[in-house]
């Protein structure tokens, strides 16, 4: 029956609510109000760029912000976009190249039932070296969480049967060697903290650089189990349409070198890169400064080889390189879940044609 659903929804709920807070389940600082478009200042001879990123603006997009407010994109020509609060049908809509959008962040299990249901688009640059999601629980509450096999006999709180979250619930289980009959799955929104504090869950299915910091922000000791430490999947990047690499390479080229240099400079520099987020999200300094400082870190973090995986700490050919191995274990995983119901050939679904190029 979850199978059904899943499917059902596929490129409605998915996309409405997995792809629409791509890489980034939070929760907003501030209130319900929809963040407006922002964009550097308008210059004669520039082509314009809309870049979605999410639901609700956030510091993890601090490499976006930088490379908007320092003119990275303006070097290469572009007056980029950051667009926030997307509509339900972004895949489909960046897929035909309507309503604007030329770019998204999304990740590679958002990409691959898009692709396969015949939606064109293809995931051009990596921004995530890790797969974001972990397990959480406060100890005392829930179980210490050392090993996925620790999941067993459990209540977990995912946001629902659908996005990053549950895929990274599988994944867990999968590493554990359980199924979902061997936990109490519970969907409980995008709640996750409330959840844990008030005993709803024991554990949740959470952002790792997100729901952990907030909590221990609040005196509680998390225990976490990091689905990149378990499973390898291809997470968070940048993609485009077929039209636009068919026709405007070059246009692509040029985003991707400037975000490049976007995430590059953050990860060198956390404390520039949190100042220039702060014109995009004001309401991340002053009494939230610390705690969002963290979420910034934690972010960076991700964005980096994982160092409890031995082999993707080894060197990548060139920044945002995506493997193909990580590809074809992610529609594996999709697949033995039965949340896709083919495989396609993973190579249509990336590229990294983009990444190779030698730097302006």
């Amino acid at each position: 029956m979850r199978g059904k659903f899943y499917k059902s929804v596929a490129l409605s709920t998915l996309i409405a609510v997995s792809l629409g807070v791509a890489g980034c389940d939070n929760t907003p600082v501030t209130s319900d109000a929809v963040p407006t478009p922002t964009s550097a200042a308008s210059s004669g001879g520039l082509t314009p760029v809309t870049i979605a990123l999410s639901y609700i603006a956030d510091v993890q997009f601090a490499p976006f912000y930088l490379a908007l407010n320092k003119g990275y994109y303006r070097d290469e020509g572009l007056e980029v976009t950051l667009r926030n609060g997307i509509v339900t049908d972004l895949i489909t809509q960046l897929g035909q190249g309507t309503g604007g959008v030329n770019f998204a962040t999304v990740s590679g299990d958002e990409i691959i039932p898009a692709r396969l249901q015949g939606v064109p688009v293809k995931y051009v640059m990596t921004w995530y070296r890790q797969y974001p999601v972990a397990a959480a629980s406060i100890e005392g509450k829930g179980p210490t969480l050392k090993s996925p096999a620790d999941l067993k006999g459990h209540k977990v709180g995912v946001p629902g049967p659908f996005g990053s979250t549950y895929v990274g619930l599988l994944a867990l289980l999968k590493a554990g060697g359980l199924s979902e009959a061997d936990i109490q799955m519970e969907s409980i929104g995008f709640t996750q903290v409330e959840s844990l504090l008030t005993d709803q869950v024991e554990v949740a299915m959470v952002y790792a650089a997100n729901e952990p910091v907030k909590l221990a922000g609040q005196g509680m000791t998390v225990s976490t189990l990091r689905v990149a430490d378990y499973a390898q999947l291809a997470s968070n990047g940048l993609a485009t349409n077929d039209k636009t690499l068919a026709e405007n390479p070059e246009l692509v080229a040029k985003v991707v070198r400037a975000t490049l240099r976007g995430i590059q400079d953050s990860i060198a520099n956390p404390a520039e890169a949190f100042q220039e987020s702060l014109k995009q999200v004001p309401e991340a300094g002053g009494a939230n400064e610390a705690l969002q400082m963290k979420i910034l870190e934690e972010s960076l973090k991700l964005m980096q080889p994982n160092p409890n995986d031995p082999t993707a700490r080894m060197p990548i050919p060139y920044p945002g390189w995506t493997e193909e191995g990580v590809w074809v274990s992610t529609q594996d995983l999709l697949f033995d879940a039965r949340l896709i119901t083919k495989k396609g050939d993973v190579k249509e679904m990336f590229t990294n044609q983009f990444v190779q190029l030698p730097p302006r």
